[in-house]
């Protein structure tokens, strides 16, 4: 009857994709597999945090308010302000050159390769970083008994600088390396040279700086990576250079306001002196 309809049981349902279930099984089977392989060579992200607290300038004292009367530059400070400075690439060009982010060293695996930033034996630091060329992958091979390094045919020995045809070059040993039993077997260890520029934008897509509050006098400064160590390292290296630049600025500032103070003392110096001959 067309009128009525039809009604499909559990049962009914199951048995008619029964024949089916080599091909549902085999799907089962590719989804485990695409699951294992992602959480085994997926490499995970860390995320490093620090904060940065910046001196509100409206609440200073009687005495700092006449000191800052002869600053004739306006040296006052805000969040945005600060926050534009950490986020120069004359401050971040400063962090990649002080921890040789500009040479990364990888341990080259059957699949991926890794950041070897803890487990390489050595770090490489170039002479004149803004005048390196990029390369890819420069394989070397560690030698622990002469403490030497090996690149292609050449051996070189570490803590001097060396010339090389990638340039002068200056292998030491990498602080945070220990030996390891995977080092004792021979892994395959490369370094790549990115220009000073390219690395400077690279790290400063990844920090990101922003104020805790709307009238909050704090910076939040965050970064991802797969090496939280680096991270931190980075991040100290940062607030490190920011307060050097600060401290300049302010030197800087001291001495102009200084060499002000002078020439104006010595102008009415000379002036009550010819009044007085008067």
């Amino acid at each position: 009857d067309l009128g009525e309809s039809e009604i499909i049981s559990p049962a009914d349902f199951f048995y008619k994709f029964l024949p089916y279930w080599p091909f549902f099984l085999l799907l089962i089977m590719i989804g485990i597999a695409c699951s294992w392989i992602y959480l085994r060579y997926k490499v995970p992200l860390y995320q490093t945090t620090a904060t940065l607290l910046i001196k509100d300038d409206k609440n200073i004292s009687p005495g700092q308010e006449m000191l800052q009367s002869f600053d004739m530059f306006g040296s006052q400070k805000n969040v945005e302000n600060e926050i534009e400075i950490l986020k120069s690439k004359s401050i971040m060009q400063e962090v990649v050159k002080n921890l040789h982010l500009y040479t990364p060293v990888f341990i080259e695996g059957r699949v991926l390769s890794q950041s070897a930033y803890l487990l390489s034996p050595i770090v490489i630091e170039a002479k004149e970083p803004d005048s390196i060329g990029n390369e890819n992958k420069v394989p070397f091979i560690f030698n622990v008994i002469f403490n030497s390094v090996k690149i292609e045919n050449a051996n070189y020995p570490l803590n001097q600088w060396v010339a090389t045809p990638l340039g002068v070059l200056r292998f030491s040993n990498n602080p945070y390396y220990e030996q390891k039993e995977m080092i004792n077997k021979g892994s395959n260890f490369y370094f790549s040279l990115i220009s000073v520029k390219s690395a400077t934008n690279n790290f400063l897509n990844q920090i990101k700086i922003s104020p805790s509050g709307k009238q909050s006098t704090v910076i939040d400064l965050s970064i991802e990576g797969e090496i939280p160590r680096r991270g931190e390292d980075i991040l100290n290296e940062l607030l490190r250079d920011y307060n050097e630049a600060s401290i300049l600025d302010k030197n800087i500032l001291a001495a102009n306001t200084l060499k002000f103070v002078q020439e104006r003392l010595k102008f009415v110096s000379n002036e009550l002196d010819s009044v007085e001959r008067q």
